[in-house]
């Protein structure tokens, strides 16, 4: 029987765990909201910056759905019209969007820790009207109302 070596068993173990596991992204406790608005600030200053933000925001899982609903509707742009998140268990290739700005942005985020979100029809996020832009918001400050009573005030904020 042949061994494989230990780096190749760690990746092994690795690419079978959730996400959430791996990068510890599940939040135990909300996160700020004045913490996520400064991230969401950041999106919009250079391409760095962003990088860092979706990073940190990604990283605090569902818990920051509340914190991140209200920011759906802000048509800022942001500093690069990319966001590349780490591939999923069963992928090899990280996965890029092409947003243009805060909401669609923050339409990603939400679909990355909440996959389980309403549906909100189109992938081309940037070819969304306001109107469109605004029945997005509706769903999801509904779902978020729902999955966060104790957090009702701010997912509707």
């Amino acid at each position: 029987m042949k061994t494989m070596p230990l780096a190749a068993a760690m990746a092994l173990a690795l690419a079978v765990l959730p996400v959430s596991a791996v990068r510890g992204n599940e939040a135990s406790t909300p996160p700020d909201a004045a913490t996520v608005s400064r991230l969401i600030d950041d999106t919009t200053k250079d391409s760095k910056a962003q990088a860092h933000a979706v990073e940190a925001m990604v990283g605090m899982g569902k818990a920051a759905v509340p914190a991140l609903v209200p920011h759906l509707g802000d048509g800022r742009p942001l500093a690069e019209r990319s966001i590349i998140l780490p591939n999923r268990p069963g992928h090899i290739h990280d996965r890029q969007f092409q947003p243009w700005t805060v909401h669609d942005a923050v339409v990603v985020l939400l679909r990355e820790i909440a996959p389980q979100g309403p549906a909100i029809g189109s992938h081309n996020l940037h070819t969304v009207d306001p109107g469109q832009r605004a029945q997005v918001k509706r769903k999801w400050v509904n779902w978020c109302v729902g999955q966060f009573p104790a957090q009702a005030d701010t997912c509707r904020s």
